[in-house]
């Protein structure tokens, strides 16, 4: 069974419009029809009501309700039963932290927002505890995403040349094709990605432990990689950019077609279990050809909006520094958004590229990768 999924909240910059957060209330008004003591009432419950598989320490957000003239505060309700007691009063943030949750156990909360002269509750919402989620792979797993490359900020040399393509997209396929593997003692899977229309593919080896999911490397001919610095090229067109969204989770880092990488310090592409503010070294420069730092951070727990649908998810935030001064580089900005389902969007932006068209330099962009999940195919357990 996939284990524990810890449900999810609030969000980073409203996650720049792609996961929505905490956003919306329903109104509650004073009898009277003082204007000035409309209160709304609490809403958009994280984790989600009725949700499944959280852990034994858990953040609890709701909307905030403050459109009143004066303040308001909250009130949390929380219990194992259905008519939950005030466990905090007085609060102004909306969120609150609670650990110390009983296994495999329902609890019910709801949020009375109280401004001057009137308090509003909000519904009633329960969550249940469970084991510690990983991420979900399991032999026949399949992912559909849309994948779309963007070009921003073009600064072009004076003799002007023509950007024939500012936006591509296509549509990468991922699915779980073998189990039957052993990488250093443990069980792995093997994940297939694949272009439509295209013959680029890949082959992924990761593997699930109790403390993480990890990268073993890959081959195959769909191959991407990040840049090094700034001003690394990229071509113009399809399948011309050098950089890449497949590492990880869905696809191979190999530098040559047909080439094989099964690193004997895989990545630890994520930490189980996961926690808002949680951080790691996913690599370190002697572990890797490239010599890279590369780390990674939870951010944020929130929605992401997706075309399969919405999902609670994490936002994980990862790391580089290339270069090898200790600090982290300003020129990538890369975020997962990390759900029970998998993998449910992949934003990377780089900064400062150089467009190459034939052999000559054109001028510079800013590039933007993303991945957003169609659709997926959740695989029964044996």
């Amino acid at each position: 069974m996939i284990k524990r999924f810890m449900s999810l909240a609030s969000g980073l910059l409203s996650l720049i419009a792609v996961a929505v957060c905490l956003t919306s209330c329903d109104s509650g008004v004073d009898p009277s029809g003082d204007i000035a003591s409309i209160v709304d009432m609490p809403n958009n419950a994280v984790p989600a009501d009725f949700s499944t598989g959280h852990p034994n320490t858990i953040k609890l957000y709701w909307s905030d309700c403050s459109r009143a003239e004066g303040s308001v505060t909250y009130a949390l309700y929380f219990g194992n039963h259905e008519t939950p007691g005030i466990i905090a009063g007085q609060l102004t943030d909306t969120f609150y932290v609670i650990s110390g949750l009983e296994d495999n156990t329902t609890y019910y909360w709801r949020v009375e927002a109280c401004g001057e002269e009137v308090c509003v509750k909000s519904p009633l919402w329960q969550f249940t505890t469970g084991d510690v989620w990983m991420y979900p792979l399991r032999l026949g797993q399949t992912w559909h995403y849309r994948h779309e490359l963007r070009y921003s900020n073009l600064e072009l040399d004076d003799d002007g040349y023509f950007i024939r393509i500012t936006t591509y997209v296509d549509t990468i396929h991922v699915a779980v094709i073998d189990d039957d593997i052993v990488l250093d003692g443990y069980p792995g899977f093997v994940v297939y990605s694949s272009v439509s229309g295209a013959e680029a593919f890949s082959y992924s080896y990761l593997q699930n432990r109790d403390d993480g999911l990890y990268y073993y490397g890959g081959e195959g001919t769909l191959v991407f990689a990040v840049p090094w610095k700034a001003s690394t090229s990229a071509g113009l067109g399809p399948g011309g950019i050098g950089v890449s969204i497949f590492e990880e989770v869905i696809g191979s880092i190999s530098g040559e077609d047909d080439a094989q990488d099964i690193m004997s310090k895989p990545y630890l592409s994520l930490v189980y279990p996961l926690n808002e503010g949680t951080e790691w070294i996913v690599t370190r420069p002697e572990d890797n050809d490239a010599g890279w730092r590369i780390g990674k951070e939870v951010l944020a727990q929130g929605h992401a909006i997706v075309y399969a649908g919405t999902f609670d998810c994490f936002l994980i935030r990862r790391y580089y520094d290339r270069d090898g001064d200790g600090k982290w580089d300003d020129d990538i900005l890369f975020y997962d958004y990390i759900g029970e389902q998998g993998l449910l969007k992949r934003t990377v932006t780089y900064y400062g590229i150089s467009l190459v068209e034939g052999f000559e330099v054109i001028g510079t962009a800013d590039i933007t990768e993303e991945l957003s999940l169609i659709s997926y195919y959740r695989a029964l357990p044996d």
